[in-house]
């Protein structure tokens, strides 16, 4: 019965991920050509901004509800609406006195501190939307995750792009934040649970336990995020800014198999934290299809990235390809160490997650600072394959919890695609380039069928 509901939540999640990223790639042509590499760099700090706070504000009670056990019960729905308004509240209030006007000081920009507070809106409005959606995740109903996300994401980029191509600049990014977060609360009404303003002591203490953890880890691991609004803006400028938010975008767009593993690995291994060898399987069939479904495309984009870049968004966003190039190289590194973390998670280990965290991002963070000031936007994903040692960490904690997992298959797959990538390089053109990526990564998809087919059926 689980595999059936996983089954369909993975298509759901194909699907809400497909039309996500079309419309994020749409609205993403438009806004740079209409905005330019400043105000799109711009754009990545509210990006930014935004997602530090939502996870603050949220608390981690969100994932508290998708991996629970039992049903969430009329008091503990109420508990949480009530901790995440509040947060919620105090975040607006902070960012228009405090936060705002001083990221406007350290950008030397005065229209940040206005774009800023809409984020902060977008966040209040949005705080008890993000209950409902763990919620239906624990219950393993992604049909109507799909349509609160995709909703959002077009409730964003539709205003933003008109009002884009209306000349209004900055004030578009601002109208396309309120609008969004609108939109996501109407969404969120197709999974109505009990609200009102109260506190259940034991459910607050035992939601917060698991939550504190859970938002210490990911600040820890949305601390990499800092690399580009203030690192690489600062350093080497809001257009490089822009270069590396356009390139992160696209690799987000394209990777969204891999995201959907990585999503609903919390919720399907939950059952599994007890059965060690249960887990251990589970997470070597996820490990290859990771690399294939998530990697792959990544590394084929960035095959054919130095035509079609251009194409797309025009010349001035040529310094985009290189960075492109060293994403996909990257992401197909960390690619099978994305499932042993959030097997971690799974098992509710939210501390020693943290930790884990900790070392990959501090690892980054520190390569980053030397390598985007010797080479400015592409120092970024360079920062990325240095720190890829640091990565055995999580896989580390894992074997020790649970056993070690069989590697060869994701390693194999691993240089397979670097080497069609660096073939893809050496040809350069327009269509030998994604042919001398795919026979390689061909062979080694192929290689590996019987395996995959072994372990599915």
């Amino acid at each position: 019965m689980i595999d059936g509901r996983v089954a369909r939540g993975g298509m759901w999640l194909a699907v809400n991920h497909a039309f996500r990223g079309a419309v994020a790639v749409a609205g993403s042509v438009i806004l740079a050509r209409a905005l330019g590499l400043k105000l799109f760099g711009l754009l990545a700090v509210c990006v930014f901004y935004g997602e530090v706070l939502q996870l603050l504000v949220g608390l981690g009670l969100p994932m508290y509800f998708a991996r629970t056990r039992e049903e969430a019960s009329a008091g503990e729905t109420r508990t949480a609406f009530t901790i995440v308004l509040v947060a919620a509240v105090v975040a607006v209030a902070l960012t228009g006195w405090v936060l705002g006007p001083l990221a406007g000081a350290w950008y030397g920009c005065s229209e940040l501190e206005w774009l800023l507070g809409a984020v902060s809106l977008r966040v209040l409005l949005t705080a008890p939307a993000r209950i409902a959606v763990g919620l239906l995740e624990r219950e393993l109903r992604y049909g109507p995750v799909a349509a609160i996300e995709g909703a959002a994401v077009a409730g964003f980029y539709v205003p933003a792009a008109v009002l884009a191509l209306l000349g209004f600049g900055a004030v578009s990014i601002a109208v396309a934040e309120v609008v969004r977060g609108v939109v996501t609360a109407v969404a969120a009404c197709v999974r109505r649970y009990p609200v009102g303003l109260s506190i259940e002591r034991r459910s607050a203490v035992r939601m917060l336990r698991f939550g504190a953890g859970f938002t210490a880890s990911s600040l820890i691991w949305m601390a990499q995020g800092v690399v580009n609004p203030v690192m690489v803006a600062h350093m080497a400028g809001l257009e490089a800014a822009g270069v590396v938010r356009m390139a992160e975008s696209l690799v987000g767009n394209v990777s969204f198999l891999k995201g959907i593993g990585e999503r609903i690995a919390a919720s399907v291994l939950a059952p599994f934290q007890d059965a060690r060898g249960a887990m251990v399987r589970k997470v070597e069939i996820a490990l290859s299809w990771q690399v294939v479904a998530g990697a792959y495309p990544v590394l084929l984009l960035g095959s054919v990235g130095f035509f079609v870049v251009p194409w797309l968004f025009g010349a001035a966003w040529r310094p985009v390809v290189p960075v492109l190039v060293l994403w996909g190289a990257a992401l197909v590194l960390h690619a099978p160490f994305g499932v042993c973390s959030q097997a971690l998670v799974a098992a509710g280990m939210t501390w020693t997650h943290l930790w884990t965290n900790a070392v990959v991002s501090g690892a980054f963070i520190a390569l980053a600072w030397l390598c985007v000031g010797a080479y400015g936007a592409e120092g970024v994903p360079m920062a990325l394959i240095f720190a890829t040692p640091a990565w055995f960490s999580v896989y580390g904690v894992f074997a020790r919890r649970f056993g070690r997992v069989r590697c060869e298959g994701p390693l194999a797959l691993v240089a397979f695609g670097l080497a069609g990538l660096v073939l893809a390089g050496i040809a350069r053109h327009e269509v030998i380039s994604p042919l001398a990526f795919l026979v390689p990564a061909g062979v080694g998809i192929l290689s590996w069928s019987r395996r995959w087919r072994g372990s599915i059926t």
